[in-house]
Order: structure tokens, then sequence, then C-alpha cells
């Protein structure tokens, strides 16, 4: 039996610096101290006449939401991009990112993981606060939009090849 570690669910996400409009995927971790995933669900809750009073519920619709928070790390690009998005609004907080396991590794293709990628916008909700004497506390939440794409991701190369 495994119990993963919380750095073994990685997220990636393109810092809109690769030349030629490329994307170029940085690690989301350095300086962050809690991630937190959560479906952020969408219930449909029904009282039916003849079921005495008892509901009924059904999920349906979800956005995953990704709650960051931790310390402001200068210089390290995935927590410089999610900082840099704190006064921005529009297409300029908008980007894609990855999310795989590292305990999901596809046997038949070495360096590569079970992934989905998808489009999110990027909430920074605190770019820097905290006590005298402290080390700035930043806060982000990442929102996927739509539906993500399933496939596999090498980090080594930074691809992510979609399924068939």
């Amino acid at each position: 039996m495994k119990k993963p570690l919380v750095s073994n669910r990685v997220l990636v996400i393109d810092d809109k610096t690769g030349a030629d409009n490329k994307e170029n995927y940085v690690r989301v971790g350095k300086g962050f101290t809690n991630f937190t995933k959560a479906s952020n669900s969408t219930i449909d809750q029904k009282f039916y006449i003849d079921e005495a009073g008892k509901g009924t519920s059904n999920k349906t619709g979800m956005q995953t939401i990704y709650s960051l928070t931790g310390d402001r790390v200068v210089g390290d690009p995935a927590n410089d991009f999610i900082v840099s998005c704190y006064d921005k609004l529009g297409d300029d907080v908008i980007t894609t990112a990855i999310q795989y396991d590292e305990y999901a590794p596809i046997e038949s293709e070495a360096g590569s993981y079970k992934a989905k990628k998808f489009e999110v916008m990027v909430n920074c909700t605190n770019d820097g606060s905290g006590d005298g004497g402290a080390v700035l506390a930043v806060e982000a939440e990442i929102h996927q939009n739509g539906q993500e794409i399933e496939g596999s991701y090498n980090p080594t190369t930074k691809s992510f090849t979609a399924a068939n």
C-alpha cells in the first residue's frame, strides 16, 4: 500500500515566458507550504413530496480549484508568475497547466506520467503580507477552466502528449 506525499502531486503551469508563444511549464511548489485541490461542486438538491421530507442530491457540475498559501520566493518562475497575476485581468491571468502524480508513471513511456492538461485562471489574492520580521506570505487560487485533456507528461522534456 502506497501513501503518497503532497509533493508527489505535481502541478506545472505555463509561465508565458516561452519563445515564439511556446508553452514553458514550471513546477508550482517553491515557497508554497499548503496545496489544496478542491472540486467546487454544484449540487442540485430536491425534496420530493413522496419522500417524507428526505432530500435527494445530484452533482451537476464542478470546477477544480487549487488553493495555494506560502512564502514569496523571488526568482522561482512559478512563484513569480503567480504573484505577477495579482493586479492583472482578463487574458493576462489565463494560461495552461498540467497536473500529474509521480506515483502514476506510464511503464511503456520512460520518464512519463499519466497527466491532465487544462486551461486555468490564476487568481493571486495576496501578493505579500505578514507580521514584522516575517517572510512575505502569499495566497493564490488556480481555477481550471473547462474540460481537461488526458494524456501523458514528461517533466524532463516538458512535453505533453494527448491520449488517443
